[in-house]
């Protein structure tokens, strides 16, 4: 939970550095949410819900979305890159598997240019 917490405290901070840990729990949390989200929405599904499903989904999407981007950048720069290697999610399926293998490295040992070892700062 705490690591859901501070991802929206640092929804709009762009530098640093974010742990494996950190990405992960914030990605499977807003999975959740995303499955509740359609499943409450098959169960209680009438002619006029899919409006409000629609709206639910991109209010939900609206919320997520700079914290998200803030995650990932924080990310990329734990494992060493510019937050421009993002961008390689948009090549489908090789980029797509990039991007996954980016986000399952571990930190990278010691300082780099985008600051301190994230495993050793006192509050995580």
């Amino acid at each position: 939970m705490h690591y859901l917490i501070e991802a929206y405290k640092q929804a709009f901070y762009f530098e640093g550095r974010s742990r494996r840990e950190e990405f992960w729990t914030f990605a499977i949390a807003h999975g959740i949410v995303l499955f509740l989200l359609t499943f409450f929405y098959y169960f209680f599904s009438n002619d006029n819900s899919e409006i409000f499903y629609e709206i639910g989904n991109t209010v939900y999407g609206l919320f997520v979305v700079v914290p998200v981007i803030a995650l990932v950048v924080r990310r990329l720069h734990d494992t060493g890159r510019s937050a421009w290697w993002g961008m390689v999610i948009l090549v489908p399926i090789i980029g797509q598997l990039a991007f996954l293998i980016f986000m399952l490295e571990d930190s990278q040992i010691g300082y780099n240019e985008y600051g301190e070892y994230p495993k050793f700062c006192p509050n995580l």
